[in-house]
């Protein structure tokens, strides 16, 4: 049986239908973020006999693109039927010989792999294609079941004519398929997820919610963060409000000789910096006389900092990133003045999002939660996924649950899966339909969780929050059976709830 368990302030469990058996066929995904891409698995019992299948095609492509691809296969085989377990598996080679090769994706079918297994009362019989190698489970460990120069490999794509076929003696249990277009290494500890074979139990445990609004620190906030110049300060009236101060702030530079009057033009920083004045202007006409001069006022090692100083940096970052390096100039900043992190931090997210050093900044800027600002300046870059996914193993599962609810993307969720928190990823789902009923998610989900997400679903059905995210849901059909079972006797009694 499938068990939810909901952990809120009440521990409650519902069961949902009954579970089906243990996959007879798996097949190995493919490396990168999505590895289940393209892949479908079902398990048919026609009464007097059963089929087990797992297909993939299109291996490695868009998660939507390739949910799309698998559609029509997926529909096809949903209708086999048969007596006998040949029956079963001669209906199933000419259903997929019959379908149009240019409804299988880019490769027109040339790159499916095909594992079936399918049994009655007299015995079993083993059938594939696209398959490299092909193992079975020995006392939790994967053994090879097959020598790799057998016929049952021989055969690739979609046949026109039934290929050879092995008949095991007895059951052998679930068999697990190895597609040529794989590329992956035959992972030894932990092989069920790269399979993408889950348990039939799930607990859904209270987390954070990004609806509940949370303290966090916002530009300008916070202690200044303001350094003391190591040149003694003297008569700050005198430097900032004469007249050679005033045409410093206003970007006049022409009495002065930069390297000459670094003591002097530390003390001016810092003064322009208490008073909140704008250095700007300064700074910019400093980067076009003197760049060396201008990193030595603004991040170097006797740098006054303050929010006045970072501001005026924030204006002439390209000159700054020329010199210094990216990396290195925002910790920088960041360390110079805590009121203004968040202000460096998003400058750093729009400019360099696809950047890996931008995972930890957030940390460092006492972000609240880190990550979310990188992650909503991705957001309408192609990198979205990858950032995403590095976030998700970085552990910034609160940025993510927060930016799949604002954004209506599905990306958070499937990179939640991916580094094993499924919890969340159930919250992130609730949001990004919330948000987006549209919002992919089943397709990415099945990608990076499994062929089989009916389990997932099932859990997330009690947590959403409007009708139309529900009826998003109901939409899939056949591919989440008990989710739309469980959602035929629940739409009727939601209604749609704005987020507060």
């Amino acid at each position: 049986m499938t068990r939810i368990t909901l952990l809120h302030e009440h521990t409650r469990e519902f069961i949902v239908g009954d579970a089906s058996s243990r996959p007879g066929a798996l097949l190995l995904g493919a490396p990168g973020r999505y590895p289940l891409s393209g892949h479908i698995r079902l398990t048919l019992d026609r009464g007097q006999s059963t089929i087990h299948i797992a297909a993939a095609v299109d291996m490695g492509s868009d998660p939507v693109d390739a949910w799309h691809t698998t559609g029509e296969l997926f529909q096809v085989l949903l209708q086999l039927d048969g007596r006998t377990r040949f029956d079963l598996l001669r209906n199933a080679w000419a259903s997929l010989s019959s379908l149009d090769p240019s409804s299988l994706g880019p490769s027109r079918g040339d790159d499916v792999a095909l594992l079936m297994v399918a049994r009655d009362s007299h015995g079993y019989t083993v059938a594939a294609s696209g398959l490299e190698d092909l193992y079975r489970v020995e006392d939790g460990q994967l053994e090879r079941f097959l020598p790799r120069a057998h016929p049952v490999f021989e055969t690739a794509g979609i046949p026109s004519e039934p290929p050879k076929v092995l008949n095991p003696p007895d059951d052998v249990g679930p068999l697990l398929g190895v597609p040529r277009a794989a590329a992956m290494p035959l992972p030894r500890q932990g092989w069920e997820s790269a399979f993408g074979l889950r348990g039939d139990q799930i607990q859904v445990v209270p987390g954070f919610s990004p609806h509940t609004r949370r303290a966090s620190a916002e530009p300008g906030s916070g202690a200044s963060g303001e350094l003391e110049p190591a040149t003694p300060q003297s008569s700050p009236d005198t430097i900032c409000s004469g007249p050679l101060g005033r045409s410093l702030l206003e970007g006049d530079l022409d009495r002065l000789e930069p390297r000459r009057d670094l003591p002097f033009l530390f003390r001016f920083v810092a003064s322009a910096g208490r008073r909140g004045w704008n250095l700007g202007p300064f700074f910019k006409a400093l980067a076009r006389k003197d760049p060396l001069a201008l990193v030595e006022l603004t991040t170097g090692p006797r740098a006054p900092g303050g929010a006045s100083a970072v501001r005026g940096a924030l204006c002439v970052l390209d000159d700054l990133e020329a010199q210094l390096g990216p990396s290195g100039l925002y910790r920088r900043l960041i360390v110079l003045d805590a009121g203004t992190s968040l202000q460096v931090l998003d400058a750093a997210a729009s400019r360099h999002p696809a950047a890996g050093w931008m995972i930890p900044l957030g940390h460092l800027a006492s972000e609240t939660p880190p990550g979310l600002v990188h992650l909503l300046r991705a957001s309408s870059r192609p990198v979205f996924g990858r950032v995403c996914h590095d976030h998700a193993m970085a552990g910034h599962a609160e940025a993510l649950v927060t930016a799949a609810s604002r954004l209506g993307r599905a990306e958070p969720v499937a990179s939640l899966l991916s580094a094993g928190a499924v919890s969340m990823a159930l919250q992130a789902a609730a949001g990004a339909l919330g948000a987006n009923p549209a919002c992919p998610v089943v397709p990415m989900v099945a990608a990076s969780w499994g062929p089989e997400p009916d389990l997932f679903f099932l859990a997330l059905v009690p947590l959403l929050r409007s009708r139309s995210a529900a009826q998003a849901l109901m939409e899939q059909g056949p591919r989440l059976p008990r989710t739309t079972a469980l959602l035929a006797v629940t739409i009727p009694g939601m209604r749609d709830v704005e987020a507060s």
